[in-house]
């Protein structure tokens, strides 16, 4: 039989204790963000619900084209996310243009 190797924790017990604003390291190399009080940084939050929804609209758009239980489905799910999300971009880097040239054409008909 193996011996049972234990390993010692990261944090001695001579340090000082850790204000509640800190990183729980427990949580953290689970892949959770969470301070050492079990709060959730604003910010994480955000971030997950603004995902979440452009991940749900994305899930609609490619399940017009696919099945959900097909294989493929979280990677067209993920196209229609990247280009929602490039469409969104180029939209709003070119508005000014585009005001522009509509509002330009607009007062030429009045005229």
């Amino acid at each position: 039989m193996p011996p049972v190797i234990r390993h010692r924790p990261l944090v001695s017990p001579h340090t000082e204790p850790t204000p509640s604003y800190a990183l729980d390291p427990k949580q953290s190399l689970a892949g959770r963000t969470r301070y050492a009080d079990g709060e959730q940084p604003l910010d994480s939050i955000i971030m997950s619900w603004l995902i979440r929804i452009l991940l749900t609209g994305a899930g609609i758009v490619a399940g017009w084209f696919m099945p959900r239980d097909q294989i493929g489905y979280m990677i067209m799910q993920f196209v229609v996310l990247l280009l929602t999300i490039l469409v969104v971009s180029v939209v709003i880097l070119y508005f000014p243009k585009l005001r522009s040239i509509f509002t330009r054409s607009s007062t030429k008909k009045l005229d």
